[in-house]
């Protein structure tokens, strides 16, 4: 059928509510605060995402080409007339090779296994497979396998995530380790804190002085995935690893007027400076706090 995006843009929301996003970024690519300060994707936001949405969907009709030894501009024209409506028509244009039961399925087995028709297939289960040999000790030489995969954050972190002091004591123990030889971090990440981000690019960066570090882009290795990633001595990545979008932003919210007009609650209270309360939701910053 193709391939599509769509975001959601919560900004009218925001008016109706009268919460006012103060919104600062840098770099008119950097597209993550656009659900809050337009109402439809920006022309450079349109840009990128078409290029990226694109090449992916090109890449699909390139494999499936070469896959199904059907043209692209077929393949195409399938995706846009809905041509696919049964898994007979995938059979009749050849995206596949048949449709058949469980039980067709493995009388065909049993008989390029030169089976009986009586005869049990022995299965054995992916799990099953893969544990069949977990022993990967060796001797001598080293290589530091890291993977990071989430989004990247202040402190420890989780399995879900990359936490900024967990990885730098990783990528540290690696570098002063004489016995890892080299250092491969496989990076898919959309970014995070810029603070954490920073933290990790200078460990890879002492890390290059020493041995060797390489780095792996898989689906998305953008911003701060990007960032951690660039030091390095060389990346690698597929042909639909997305990457790029070196900016920054911070949104803070304004929500005196939601407060006072929806909910009739407001906000007093004493401070020992002018900045002592900079940020806060409960008034529109000044300049001053702006900057």
């Amino acid at each position: 059928m193709g391939y599509s995006v769509n975001y959601t843009f919560i900004k009218g929301t925001l008016d109706k509510l009268e919460i006012k996003p103060q919104i600062f970024y840098a770099g008119k690519f950097k597209s993550a605060t656009e659900p809050l300060r337009a109402d439809k994707m920006t022309d450079a936001n349109r840009l990128q995402t078409s290029e990226w949405l694109n090449d992916i969907y090109n890449d699909l009709l390139m494999k499936t080409s070469e896959s199904r030894k059907v043209d692209t501009a077929t393949l195409h024209n399938l995706a846009n007339t809905g041509a696919i409506d049964t898994p007979e028509d995938a059979v009749t244009h050849k995206l596949i090779d048949g449709v058949k039961y469980d039980d067709e399925l493995k009388d065909e087995l049993k008989k390029n296994l030169s089976v009986g028709a009586k005869d049990k297939i022995s299965f054995v289960s992916i799990e099953k497979y893969a544990s069949a040999n977990t022993n990967l000790s060796g001797s001598g030489e080293k290589i530091a396998l890291i993977y990071a995969q989430g989004n990247i954050v202040d402190g420890k972190g989780d399995d879900d995530n990359i936490g900024g002091t967990t990885y730098i004591n990783l990528i540290r123990k690696a570098r002063l380790d004489e016995s890892i030889k080299a250092i491969v971090l496989r990076v898919n990440s959309g970014g995070g804190s810029a603070l954490a981000s920073e933290n990790i690019n200078r460990e890879i960066s002492l890390a290059k002085k020493v041995k060797p570090v390489m780095v792996s882009f898989g689906d998305v290795a953008a911003s701060g995935g990007y960032y951690i990633s660039c030091s390095a001595d060389s990346i690698f990545a597929g042909s639909n690893s997305i990457t790029g979008s070196i900016g920054v932003f911070g949104v803070v919210p304004d929500m005196s007027s939601f407060f006072k007009n929806k909910l009739g609650v407001t906000f007093d209270g004493v401070k020992t400076g002018p900045l002592a309360n900079a940020g806060n939701i409960d008034h529109p910053m000044n300049d001053q706090e702006k900057k």
